[in-house]
């Protein structure tokens, strides 16, 4: 590309997980209220995740790998508990009330648009990650491609069932969408507010994830002569 629009590329980069990080916290913290807690303490909720994070990140690449890993597991299994209980209240009058596809046009695109970019946001970043893998040249593009397939198929899943069970208008307008299913597969209750606290930590991992990618486009960016060398560091 040339190292001027490479520079570009990569502060645009920068620029994004910075957004996609503050998107984030504010998901998190909106599932933390549909559990419970209260709004006052949503902005400390935001600085606490911010601050704890960073320093995990700042402790060890290899460690804060292990427990994105570890977490991701657990949060697959949570979505296709979801998909499956959610047949037991699936009724397809929520998706044919919903009316045909183009609703809203361009802009109803738009509004659809976070939910595939929350489901595949951070696959470019991974190889950002070489330095630290095993045999990177195959293992790399391995797991990219792997991670899109399993993906895909998860967020299909998710889409047709949560839109199964949930009145459309409810999920345009809802700030944790995929609570307002689990509420309405499990009821509200119990194992709802646990599976409520399950989802954030699938959140929490995608802030993981981001915090890393930064750190690691920091990094190559000041490598590169574009940043104060301190950042390399």
């Amino acid at each position: 590309m040339g190292e001027k629009q490479a520079t570009i590329m990569a502060i645009l980069q920068l620029l994004k997980l910075i957004i996609a990080n503050a998107a984030l916290a504010l998901a998190i913290s909106s599932y933390m209220l549909q559990a419970g807690m209260p709004r006052l303490l949503q902005f400390l909720c935001w600085l606490t995740i911010y601050g704890v994070f960073t320093i995990l990140d700042s402790v060890g690449v290899r460690q804060s790998a292990s427990v994105q890993l570890g977490a991701t597991a657990i949060c697959l299994l949570l979505l296709l508990f979801y998909c499956v209980s959610a047949w037991t209240k699936f009724d397809s009058n929520n998706i044919t009330r919903a009316g045909d596809f183009s609703r809203d046009g361009l802009f109803g695109f738009f509004k659809g648009l976070p939910f595939a970019l929350q489901f595949f946001d951070g696959f470019e970043e991974t190889p950002l990650l070489m330095e630290y893998a095993q045999d990177p040249n195959t293992n790399i593009p391995k797991g990219i491609i792997s991670s899109y397939i399993s993906i895909a198929i998860v967020a299909f899943l998710v889409l047709v069932s949560g839109c199964g069970v949930t009145n459309i208008d409810i999920l345009l307008t809802s700030e944790a969408p995929l609570m307002n299913g689990i509420d309405t597969v499990f009821g509200k209750g119990l194992l709802s507010d646990v599976l409520a606290l399950l989802v954030v930590l699938g959140l929490l991992v995608n802030f993981f994830a981001f915090v890393l990618f930064s750190s690691q486009q920091v990094q190559a960016i000041a490598e590169g002569g574009h940043l104060p060398n301190i950042l390399a560091y």
